[in-house]
């Protein structure tokens, strides 16, 4: 067969497809071909063409050393596959595919309407050098891209396939629109010099996102989605905003979070001397690396701090304002705060040379701290309370308060294992949440090194019943008892007295343990405790020995001491019983209770005399018993008597007297 020469001009070759076909007819001088139909042509070059148009048909074409100026399409679906590159494609409309067998493509490739895939089928790394918009699927038989030209198109979304892949945007490469990595473990990195126009989603899988920086960058959350691990290289400051979390943060360069933004990561810098800014809100480990280390911050607040899980290799950490906490261990050369609010959550351990804490800023912890702490600000112990423990030396300037938070059931508590040093200016506040159980003994400080200078200001919640003992290693705080208008005069100093007894005690003493016994099971005074702490009860005891006296005078001035009314002088017997009882009143005015008092003998002795006078000796027992029922007092005396009595009566003078031994 003969074939068909288009000779001079602008010549044009259609091909009508009924199904699928391998070739076309001899021809020449054709400078447009045109493929209609239906079914896939799979042709391979004989010469070059200007233009290639799809209606509705494929196109498999190799190149075969030939080129093609412009390939386009139709409304309808096309597909077009190519071994090589072609400079100008243009799909039109129709859910259309583009395969490039390229490994650089530097040619403008439009997608146009409907969901369009743009194929690279070469098993390696593929640079776009040219353009490529209007498509909405991008698949990647070599697993890697780099896009130094365009790609994207704004406002539309560009899905890549779920296999594991890598897409590079290199300086001077735009990368636009709502761009999707599909499922696997994918990379993504912008280059110092490209262009992010849109969002970068890792989808599913572990996905990481490298950005090179030449000075100062800023990501956003509108710029990168869903990756997990987080890098940065070259040198500047990549500053952070809106809300964003990752796996991991690797950062070679500096790093900020800014006011009003959230970074929740582990973050580990690499070998040179880098700078975390902390303005917005933070949590997460940091590891400095290698190099000279800076922490700065600035954000938090108590209801969300910036909260550090750990800190290593730091060498310096400073703060200017907001609320830090550390809850593990952190390991710094440094500490100075100017401003904020720094704690040690339970457990934490802050190694440090030196911290300074200078007026405006606060410091605390629950946990360990190692190293010397300087205070010319706030000293916090405990979070709220709890115990600090200090290895080092503690200084606290002029100025600085000293803040200890108490509860009913526990008191912050600073442990220094080392020694204390209080210049004059210096404010001690005490603040109690709710009432203190009266007679609790709290160590506020201990300084095993020893305590020198001592607070001028001592400010105490109000509420607050006590007093602060400083001592040569510590510092306490005892809690003493409260009055009531209701006690009477004797329970009201009788408080008195155990509040006075308690300021003088050492702090070993083993008063502290029975004072509980004066509260009432809601913690209050107890007021038939202090009664019983009066002297009322001794008082009214002595009565009995008053009453078994006068008992007993009553018994030698009576009839059974005498002889009878005999001239002669000679020797007599005598004995008699004993038996009393009474009542001492109370009195409400002055407080006293109702005593109720008995008591029984027998005494009994031998004589000589006769009517005008007689001497003898007498012995017997005495046994009395007191009891107080509103005091709970009972008091018993009893015990052996003897003595000697004598008499001389003339006229009307009469002696009498009696000797108890």
């Amino acid at each position: 067969m003969g074939g068909v020469d288009g000779g001079v001009g602008d010549d044009l070759y259609t091909v009508m497809l009924a199904s699928n076909r391998s070739s076309i007819g001899q021809r020449s001088n054709f400078e447009r071909l045109s493929i209609e139909g239906n079914g896939t042509l799979e042709l391979t070059l004989d010469q070059g063409f200007q233009s290639i148009a799809l209606v509705g048909t494929g196109l498999n074409l190799a190149l075969a050393g030939f080129t093609v100026g412009a390939v386009t399409g139709s409304d309808a679906a096309e597909t077009l596959a190519v071994d090589g590159d072609i400079a100008t494609i243009s799909l039109d409309a129709g859910n259309d595919e583009l395969a490039l067998g390229t490994m650089r493509a530097n040619g403008l490739y439009m997608g146009g309407a409907g969901t369009d895939l743009l194929r690279f089928t070469a098993n390696a790394p593929v640079t776009l050098a040219g353009t490529a918009t209007g498509f909405e699927r991008v698949a990647l038989a070599g697993g890697a891209l780099t896009v130094a030209g365009t790609l994207g198109t704004t406002g539309t979304a560009l899905t890549f396939d779920d296999a594991a892949q890598s897409v590079t945007v290199a300086t001077g490469g735009t990368l636009v629109g709502a761009i999707d990595l599909g499922a696997g473990n994918d990379g993504f990195r912008l280059a110092a010099g490209g262009t992010l126009l849109g969002t970068v989603s890792g989808g599913a899988g572990t996905d990481t996102a490298t950005l090179e920086l030449a000075g100062d960058r800023t990501l956003g959350t509108d710029m990168l989605r869903d990756f997990e691990i987080l890098n940065s290289e070259g040198n500047g400051t990549l500053t952070l905003t809106g809300a964003q979390s990752y796996e991991h943060v690797n950062a070679a360069a500096n790093l900020t979070v800014g006011s009003g933004a959230s970074l929740m990561a582990p973050v580990e810098f690499g070998a040179g001397d880098n700078r975390f800014t902390i303005a917005g809100a933070f949590a997460g480990s940091v590891d400095g690396g290698n190099g000279t280390d800076t922490i700065l911050v600035s954000g938090g607040s108590a209801a969300a701090p910036v909260a550090f899980s750990s800190i290593a290799n730091v060498e310096a950490f400073g703060m200017t304002a907001g609320y830090a906490t550390i809850a593990g261990n952190a390991s710094l050369s440094n500490v100075d705060m100017s401003g904020g609010r720094l704690v040690g959550l339970a457990g934490s351990t802050i190694r440090a040379a030196q911290i300074a804490v200078r007026s405006g800023a606060t410091f605390g912890s629950a946990g360990s701290v190692i190293g010397n702490i300087a205070v010319a600000g706030t000293l916090s112990p405990g979070a709220s309370p709890g115990t600090m423990t200090v290895t080092g030396n503690v200084s606290l300037a002029s100025g600085s308060v000293s803040l200890f938070e108490i509860t009913p059931t526990i008191a912050d508590k600073l442990v220094i294992d080392g020694g204390l040093s209080i210049a004059s200016g210096a404010t001690l506040r005490i603040v109690a949440d709710g009432a203190i159980r009266p007679g609790t003994s709290y160590d506020l400080i201990v300084a095993s090194g020893g305590i020198s200078g001592s607070y001028t200001t001592i400010d105490k919640t109000a509420s607050l019943f006590g007093f602060v003992v400083q001592r040569a290693d510590r510092i306490q705080l005892l809690s003493q008892f409260l009055g009531d208008p209701a006690f009477s005069p004797q329970i009201t100093r009788s408080v008195a007295y155990t509040n006075a007894a308690i300021q003088v005690q050492p702090a070993t003493s083993t008063l502290f343990a029975a004072l509980p016994s004066l509260l009432t099971a809601s913690g209050a005074s107890n007021p038939l405790a202090f009664a019983q702490l009066t002297p009322e009860a001794y008082a009214s005891a002595t009565q009995m020995g008053v009453d078994q006296t006068l008992s007993l005078t009553d018994v030698a001035r009576g009839p059974g001491f005498a002889t009878s009314d005999r001239e002669d002088v000679g020797v007599f017997t005598f004995a008699q019983g004993i038996a009393q009882w009474h009542t001492l009143g109370a009195d409400r005015d002055e407080g006293t209770a109702k005593a109720r008092t008995s008591g029984y003998g027998f005494l009994g002795g031998i004589g000589i005399g006769n009517r005008d006078w007689s001497v003898g000796a007498f012995a017997g027992y005495l046994d009395s018993r007191q009891r107080i029922a509103s005091l709970g007092a009972a008091t018993s005396i009893d015990g052996v008597v003897a003595g000697v009595h004598g008499r001389y009566a003339a006229s009307n003078i009469r002696i009498g007297a009696s000797i108890p031994l």
